[in-house]
């Protein structure tokens, strides 16, 4: 018998009913603006990205970028295990271009990058993308 009987024998036994998530009554979350199910601010991200190009005239944003290099590393090798060419690519998320650095021009015939932050795309003004790169800032 357990300790909360012997103390109240003759308490009622209450079940524990446990709830769910449910969907909110509230209205849609306006577009811009963090709601219910919205898991990131786009607009803080983009600040972010913003100020991480532009800190130390980009320095601080290449502390990491050997962490992006090995993913486009990664990413390019099995991209090269395909045996055809392409007539476009897009690079969502490109950053600087750490994907869009390594492809070759005889598997595509051109390649758009796309960032939230066109600072982020501009950080490195010296890259050179074969003028088969097209820059586009998108508002994701």
């Amino acid at each position: 018998m357990s300790l909360a009987r012997l103390a109240y024998p003759n308490a009622r036994r209450v079940a524990y009913c446990r709830s769910l998530a449910a969907i909110s009554s509230s209205p849609p979350p306006r577009t811009g603006t963090v709601g219910p199910y919205q898991v990131f601010d786009r607009n803080v991200k983009k600040v972010q990205k913003d100020q991480a190009a532009m800190r130390d005239g980009g320095e601080r944003s290449r502390i990491v970028d050997y962490v992006r290099e090995e993913v486009a590393d990664r990413m390019m090798d099995r991209f090269l295990d395909i045996k055809r060419k392409f007539s476009a690519i897009l690079d969502l998320g490109s950053g600087p271009g750490h994907f869009s650095k390594l492809l070759e021009s005889n598997k595509t015939k051109k390649c758009v990058m796309v960032d939230a932050s066109a600072k982020m795309l501009h950080r490195d003004p010296d890259s050179e993308f074969e003028g088969w790169c097209t820059l586009a800032n998108y508002w994701f």
